[in-house]
């Protein structure tokens, strides 16, 4: 019995959908015979368009594998009559503002190709005439702080400014008089510790700061005085953490070294 029908049979909740976020699942594991989850396998980012075109028999989401990063634009438009997601097409890192510009008619979710990650300020800047989403804009990791800084005329939306990733601590620390968004800001990955403890006077948002990918065991049995959010840290996957790795241990029991050792040993 191979380690699939070993889960299969053992496990009540069917934990092998699991293995859809493990990199050491591939095509060659897939077995017809038991019921996988099409919308978790096609989004999977061992699935290939060459997968996906040799096997047209299979139940695909083509709404998942629309904004799949192995999906180009050529497959999209040899399969036309595929139920595509056109919002997760405009999202869909393959997808160029060349490709944008000469598809009108099909790519024009423009909440969604405010979201892809191939928008550039330049491009922002060149077409003021199309519906920008600003939100989404202002989380663009390619529109840095200069760009704000040297755009104050446009509707930039701090929420996602304060999501952004270019956004650094100097950058707040300079400029406390914008409309941060406290709860994004205490959740950051620019936002150390340090920075934290640092800075009492600060609004942090201890929901959010729980979530802070920064954060470690030892930072938290050192302070049991903060108002720690156990929500928040149980899903928070910081280093070093014995209770929520015996958490995850036993919510989800086949886990990744568990098909990393089957995989190198059968």
């Amino acid at each position: 019995m191979d380690l699939y029908h070993y889960i299969y049979s053992t496990c009540p909740e069917k934990c092998y959908y699991n293995f859809y976020s493990n990199p050491y699942f591939t095509w060659d594991m897939n077995h017809p015979e038991l019921s996988w989850d099409w919308h978790l396998l096609s989004i999977h980012p061992n699935i290939t368009w060459n997968i996906v075109h040799a096997n047209p028999e299979q139940p695909w989401k083509w709404s998942t594998l629309s904004r799949h990063p192995n999906i180009p634009w050529e497959f999209i438009q040899a399969n036309s009559k595929q139920s595509w997601n056109w919002d997760g097409v405009c999202m869909n890192p393959n997808i160029t503002w060349e490709i944008i510009e000469a598809n009108p008619e099909q790519l024009c979710k423009w909440l969604y190709i405010s979201k892809n990650p191939n928008i550039t300020w330049e491009i922002i800047k060149n077409n003021p005439e199309q519906p920008w989403n600003w939100f989404y804009i202002s989380m663009n990791p390619n529109i840095t702080w200069e760009i704000i800084q040297a755009n104050p005329e446009q509707p930039w939306n701090w929420t996602g400014i304060s999501m952004n990733l270019t956004i650094s601590w100097d950058i707040l620390k300079e400029h406390p008089e914008q409309p941060w968004n406290w709860k994004l800001i205490s959740r950051h990955p620019n936002i150390t510790w340090d920075i934290i403890k640092d800075h009492p006077e600060l609004p942090w948002d201890f929901y959010s700061v729980s979530s802070n990918p920064n954060l470690s065991w030892d930072i938290i049995k050192e302070h049991p005085e903060l108002p720690w959010h156990w929500n928040s840290l149980v899903v928070n996957k910081m280093e070093n953490h014995p209770i929520i790795q015996k958490q995850q241990n036993q919510t989800h029991p086949y886990t990744m070294s568990t098909l990393e050792y089957w995989s190198l040993y059968h």
